[in-house]
């Protein structure tokens, strides 16, 4: 967990790492994505959030699982915005394009 998000709340989390990547700072929102995620790993809005601050910084693949991710939470956990996760995930997906079936199967980065 990072010394800046340390005693903040999760709403102020969220909103600092939405922010941001509104100004394109990626690299600050993944590191503010990946603490929410390490306090809610079941909270799938952190895990989508935490998708687009990857997506933002050119990291598809780590994007692709936070999407899955966020998904399976999303489904698992009953949520009435499944639509948006997803969206999220088609559009990575189809970003990324078909990957070969070992790339697939042995989880290799790009």
């Amino acid at each position: 967990m990072e010394v800046f998000t340390i005693g903040l709340s999760p709403g102020t989390l969220t909103a600092a790492a939405n922010e941001r990547l509104h100004r394109c700072d990626a690299s600050t929102a993944s590191a503010i994505a990946e603490d929410l995620v390490e306090l809610h790993p079941r909270d799938s809005s952190d895990h989508l959030l935490l998708g687009r601050a990857y997506e933002c910084a050119g990291r598809v693949e780590d994007a692709l699982e936070a999407y899955e991710r966020a998904y399976a939470l999303a489904v698992e956990n009953g949520s009435q915005h499944l639509a948006v996760f997803s969206e999220a995930l088609e559009a990575i997906r189809k970003k990324i394009g078909p990957r070969s079936p070992a790339v697939a199967l042995s989880g290799a980065r790009s």
